[in-house]
């Protein structure tokens, strides 16, 4: 708020004061907070199983070589905007993987999904 607003609404409350009343509605429904725990501590408790990790990196060598031009195949990234029904993420997957296997020869499918919406 430049210094000729703020004059205007100095000694004023509720909306029209402006930046005078940030403090009253920050944080207002939160009752309590709890550290989460950090990416290094998550990755220690529930470690991603080799066959995963072999996936992921043949995935990205997968997705290089069609953008480099060298794998003729056509680069899809679909998914749902954000999980929120764990199962429905799941069928949703397993359906991806059999088209997938239906289209390997043209399309490269990689699911894109958000865990929680940005």
């Amino acid at each position: 708020m430049n210094s000729q607003a703020q004059d205007k609404h100095r000694g004023q409350s509720g909306p029209a004061a402006g930046w005078a009343d940030e403090a009253v509605v920050e944080n207002v429904n939160v009752t309590s907070a709890q550290a989460l725990a950090s990416p290094r501590q998550v990755k220690a408790a529930q470690p991603i199983p080799v066959g995963g990790i072999r996936q992921v990196l043949e995935a990205r060598d997968t997705i290089r070589r069609i953008l480099a031009g060298t794998d003729d195949r056509l680069l899809v990234v679909v998914g749902p905007c954000s999980i929120h029904d764990e199962p429905a993420a799941l069928e949703y997957a397993r359906r991806l993987r059999d088209l997938s296997q239906k289209v390997c020869d043209r399309l490269y499918l990689v699911m894109r999904v958000y865990f929680e919406k940005p």
